[in-house]
């Protein structure tokens, strides 16, 4: 499977912005909402490394046939194309 060029994780939250271990800044969230949800928005995206390399795995666990498990693998296959830019 093609890994996606992103910055490589981990990231880190520092009250509304996300960034790369070497500092670089991923993204800057501010929303019209509040300040608790320009917060919470940067706590996902600082997650989603974690997310992805979680999603990748579990890939491996998902051999069942049954259709509930083919479902979520399916969902977990459109999860990381979109992750890598491809939707």
């Amino acid at each position: 499977m093609n890994r996606a060029k992103h910055t490589p994780g981990p990231w880190a939250r520092h009250e509304g912005s996300v960034h790369a271990m070497d500092v670089s800044l991923i993204a800057q969230c501010s929303n019209n909402n509040g300040w608790e949800v320009a917060q919470m928005n940067a706590a996902l995206i600082s997650a989603a490394p974690d997310l992805l390399a979680v999603v990748r795995d579990a890939l491996g666990l998902m051999t069942d046939n049954s259709p509930e498990i083919q479902a979520l693998r399916a969902r977990s296959l459109a999860a990381i194309a979109k992750a890598g830019g491809k939707s």
